[in-house]
């Protein structure tokens, strides 16, 4: 249609008309009073104040058939947001104009949205309570995310960066760094309490990838040129809260304010999935000097007397005063929180060991531990004893001794190069250090109650100490430039308990646990085993036999390890019954092919991460998926068949990249020989890869909170559908695809249940899902497989006769007329609209997968 018709069609319906402005058009209004200086222009109550931001209301703004651009632009206008001079509003808006907001091209925008957030930081805490103008701007940022999400996902409308002049020209807006203005702002409503997020989350997808793809790639290639190690940021990105999307976010003042003060040496050949590094055996590092040319003797911690003092249950700590534990009631002391690989482990050489360091070294630690305070210090080169019955109790308890710490010193050569500054740089730093990517540093960081971490200083001697909580994390959104923000969140999410912020949260869920243990590198992949049990608080001893026993020799101790890590792994779970849905798309190999934990893999560290969104709402909790006694696990899920055609067709449903094996073969045998069984599951609407399930029948569960998503079919109750586990799946974009443009609708909703089918036959899904619905079909797959003298598939693999051939007719047409419409809207009936696409591998066309058709890289 036309775009004048549209406007004339609009305007019958009484709807907001298309606002034409050019890229320099002003979106504030102007303030003209004699008390302009003196009272916030913002805070000043009118009757036009808006007090809600759901879609009805939005649809009295916004114009709903303009291109994006301008639609936020006549709400930006509809707000009436006024430029405010107040001296003390001015101030802040320049703050934030400088350092704080994320850039964008878009100017006028920007100003906007700077000038709403730097009057909004200034009311009181009383006035946030009870101001109507207060509220008005809640709302304007509120309703930007809401029109921003009517194009997220796969069948919303089209977004593009068209903005139509007044003119009728066309300008091409900056929409990655306008999504990033709106982010920032709900980041600000988050802190405030005054906002949540819709659909639940903003995740990595939210935004279709062409949008984010090239900051991204800008960004790593700016990290590779400085030396940053691309397996930190690699794993980074799997726990920032909407991964490759923050990482722009995350670099900009590594990579275009300080780039020198941020290069690190050694890693210009670390690639996403390998860094050297971290498979060095660190034990057989020299030991560090702290003075250069330091030819200085070594100090014996004799290890017969802390071996004593732990026999006797006073501890392992070393008095700063004196070669001997420190013992007694509430005694102060610091641990050492290190990198070996840095040079602080017990070294290498004739006298090298536990309980042999050199002297530069110990004096060191000792003189920051006597500036902080303490009078001791526990430190594993010198505080782990040699007996193996006693070094095994230590290292299972050893969280205790952070936990029980005055503080924790946080050790790193990279920290220790870098300059302090207070412009959020050094929490920066932190987040791509050698020492956060650590599976032990971040559990010393999780029990640690207090963090002081040392910088460069003017004395290498005598570094700079700053509190983690006190100086280096951010405060407030508003207040943060985004890079600062964004690695505060990161490190936030490691913390169980702050001292000074008066807070303890043990974690109590399988995605906050994934979240660090995931990502991070030990030199022994055992060790993962261990670090997930004491993340999970679980008892050191069991009263299973084999956890128990001492292997002998090489074979037995290799499957010691193996049982251990798989008692492991299901102690974990029951512990922290709650997990998210993306932990089951894992592609290992499961526990079991059948019954109890046949969804989980083998070792807890293998499922991948699904980290809380800062804008998460805290309902979505109830969303989490609930594990059982008996080793079930239950959710929520959206709902779909499985076509035959799907089956049949090569690279439709494919086994997730990189999947063993064994997954490999059960998703083939699956889909050829119990087509009629197989379900595809999905949690919404952006989210992949897809799970595929075989259901068994129906049971009876716990009741899943939850609620229906808008259009969305089927109910969520006591009644579960009991599957067995299949795998992770890609699903074609030309079969997925053409499901979500006919009708999100087509999947159903409902709760289903993993674990609880050995012993049962796999069984047809019409029997538990009386309404499922085959990918790409426009029946039931009910209708499609009986009762019009067509046939009924059988589920062993007998063919259907020409039904799904009927069907693909049936799409041909409907896609034929489809096109004829879009020829006749667009004034062009008898022009030929093909484009040949060529081949994956030319040159200036990304790659087709998943996600879709080869495309150009200028779209």
């Amino acid at each position: 249609m036309a775009a004048h018709i549209k406007e004339a069609v609009a305007e019958q319906l009484g709807l907001p008309g298309l606002v034409r402005i050019n890229m320099e058009t002003d979106l504030l209004e102007e303030e003209h009073t004699k008390f302009a200086s003196i009272i916030c222009g913002n805070s000043v109550e009118r009757h036009d104040l808006w007090a809600t931001g759901d879609a009805e209301f939005l649809d009295t703004v916004v114009n709903p058939d303009a291109p994006f651009s301008n639609r936020l632009a006549q709400l930006c206008s509809a707000a009436k947001v006024r430029r405010c001079q107040r001296d003390i509003c001015s101030r802040m808006r320049e703050r934030m104009m400088d350092s704080i907001a994320p850039r964008c091209q878009w100017s006028p925008f920007r100003d906007w949205a700077v000038t709403a957030m730097a009057c909004q930081a200034l009311f009181t805490p009383a006035e946030r309570k009870r101001r109507r103008a207060f509220t008005h701007l809640v709302m304007a940022a509120t309703l930007c995310h809401r029109l921003l999400a009517d194009y997220a996902g796969e069948d919303s409308k089209q977004l593009d960066g068209i903005l139509v002049g007044k003119r009728g020209e066309s300008y091409e807006v900056d929409l990655t760094g306008v999504a990033e203005v709106i982010y920032w702002m709900l980041t600000i409503q988050n802190a405030n309490g005054t906002g949540h997020i819709l659909e639940g989350k903003w995740g990595p997808r939210f935004l279709p990838r062409d949008f984010v793809r090239t900051g991204v790639i800008t960004s790593m290639t700016a990290a590779e040129d400085l030396g940053l190690c691309m397996n930190r940021l690699w794993n980074l990105m799997a726990v920032m809260e909407r991964r490759e999307v923050d990482l722009p976010g995350l670099l900009e003042q590594a990579t275009s304010r300080h780039p020198s003060r941020f290069r690190q040496e050694g890693h210009k050949k670390c690639r996403p999935r390998k860094c050297p590094f971290n498979t060095l055996d660190t034990s057989k590092m020299k030991q560090l000097h702290k003075i250069a040319d330091c030819r200085c003797r070594q100090i014996v911690y004799p290890v017969s007397m802390i071996e004593e003092s732990i026999s006797k249950g006073t501890g392992s700590v070393w008095s700063r005063h004196e070669i001997k534990p420190l013992t007694g009631v509430g005694v102060r002391y610091a641990a050492i929180s290190h990198v070996w690989m840095d040079g602080t482990g017990i070294g290498i050489g004739e006298r090298s060991g536990i309980g042999i360091v050199n002297k530069c070294l110990s004096d060191f630690f000792l003189r920051i531990a006597q500036r902080l305070n303490c009078d001791g210090i526990w430190w594993d080169t010198i505080s782990l004893p040699t007996n193996d019955a006693l070094r095994k109790k230590c290292i299972d308890n050893m969280h205790e001794n952070y936990r029980a710490a005055e503080c924790t010193i946080l050790h790193d050569n990279f920290l220790l190069d870098f300059e302090w500054s207070e412009d959020g740089s050094p929490c920066v730093a932190i987040v791509l250090s050698s020492w956060f990517t650590r599976g032990w540093t971040a559990l010393e960081l999780h029990e640690s109650k207090r963090v002081k971490v040392l910088f460069k200083g003017p004395d290498p001697n005598n570094p700079l100490i700053k509190d983690l909580d006190d100086d280096i994390l951010a405060k407030h959104p508003a207040t943060a430039p985004r890079a600062h923000w964004i690695a505060t969140r990161i490190i936030q999410r490691m913390r169980r308990r702050s001292a000074s912020r008066g807070w303890d949260r043990p974690i109590d869920n399988m995605r906050d646990l994934l979240a660090i243990i995931q990502p991070r590198s030990v030199c022994r992949i055992e060790d993962k085993t261990t670090i997930a049990g004491l993340l999970a608080d679980l008892a050191p001893m069991t009263d299973c036999a084999k956890c128990n026993r001492v292997p002998t020799n090489a074979a037995f101790r290799a499957f010691i390890k193996d049982h251990i890590k798989h008692h492991t792994t299901e102690r974990v779970l029951k512990r922290l019954p709650r997990l998210g849905h993306a932990s089951l798309l894992h592609g290992k190999p499961t526990l079991r092919e059948s019954g109890a934990f046949s969804w989980a893999p083998a070792a807890v560290y293998d499922m991948p991460v699904e980290t809380a969104g800062e804008l998460e709402d805290s309902a979505r909790m109830d969303f989490l998926m609930s594990v059982d006694t008996d080793g079930g696990v239950t959710g929520s899920w959206h709902y779909r068949g499985v076509s035959a055609e799907e089956c049949r067709e090569k690279g439709a449903i494919t086994p997730l990249d990189g999947s063993d094996a064994a997954t490999v073969a059960r998703v083939q045998c699956a889909l050829q020989q119990n087509r009629l069984a197989c379900v595809l599951l999905r949690e919404g609407r952006i989210t992949k890869p897809w799970l595929l399930v075989m259901t068994v029948g129906g049971g009876q569960g716990q009741r899943s909170r939850s609620s229906l998503e808008e259009g969305g079919r089927g109910e969520v109750g006591d009644v579960v559908v009991d599957c067995r586990y299949v795998g992770a799946v890609k699903v074609s974009w030309m079969y997925e695809k053409a499901t979500a443009a006919a009708d999100w609708g087509r999947y159903g909703r409902a709760t289903f249940r993993l674990g609880h089918d050995e012993g049962r036959r796999v069984v047809d899904a019409r029997r538990v899902l009386p309404q499922i619905m085959e990918g790409c079909l426009h029946d039931s797959l009910f209708d499609s497989a009986a009762g019009d003298g067509r046939g009924e598939e059988k589920m062993e693999g007998e063919e259907n006769g020409d039904v799904e051939d009927m069907y693909k007719e049936e799409e041909e047409d409907e896609e034929s007329a489809e096109d004829a419409d879009r020829k006749e809207e667009d004034g062009h009936e008898d022009e030929d609209d093909s484009e040949e696409i060529p081949s994956d591998s030319e040159v200036g066309w990304f790659s087709s997968d998943e996600e879709g058709p080869a495309k150009p890289k200028w779209r």
